[in-house]
């Protein structure tokens, strides 16, 4: 996936401060003390840590990509709409097909398990689906 504009720019200052607080602390260590610097860093840590905390949590609750999962011997799983389809031994579609229609595609997940199993996220529509299954679309 890339990295929209905002997200690139994001990761350029995150390495820039990466970049400038190792010299930074090595500079409070030479120029002040060990323990001063032992806690600029602890400190330091810590702020990292809130922040990659924040990060994982936005990226965990971001809506994914709908998941299309078929599992078993036979098994459909369809994203979106099946429109004039025949599925399965000697199944058929015979006559003109009507124009599909435009129904949205699944907002989740579409998951077909089991042998012969069919899921469809979307509309089914003018389809001979089954063993043996016709569909006049005139």
């Amino acid at each position: 996936m890339a990295a929209t504009g905002a997200a690139r720019i994001a990761a350029v200052v995150a390495a820039a401060l990466c970049a400038l607080c190792v010299p930074g602390l090595v500079l409070v260590a030479v120029v002040v003390d060990l323990d001063t610097a032992d806690r600029v860093a602890s400190l330091a840590g810590a702020a990292t840590g809130l922040v990659g905390l924040a990060l994982s949590v936005l990226a965990l609750r971001r809506p994914g990509a709908p998941t299309v999962l078929a599992r078993g011997n036979g098994a459909i799983s369809v994203g979106g709409n099946v429109s004039h389809s025949a599925v399965g031994p000697n199944s058929e579609v015979t006559g003109r097909a009507a124009a599909p229609t435009a129904g949205a595609a699944a907002a989740g997940s579409v998951v077909a398990e089991g042998d012969g199993a069919f899921a469809a996220g979307g509309d089914v529509t003018g389809s001979a689906l089954g063993d043996g299954s016709e569909v006049d679309g005139r």
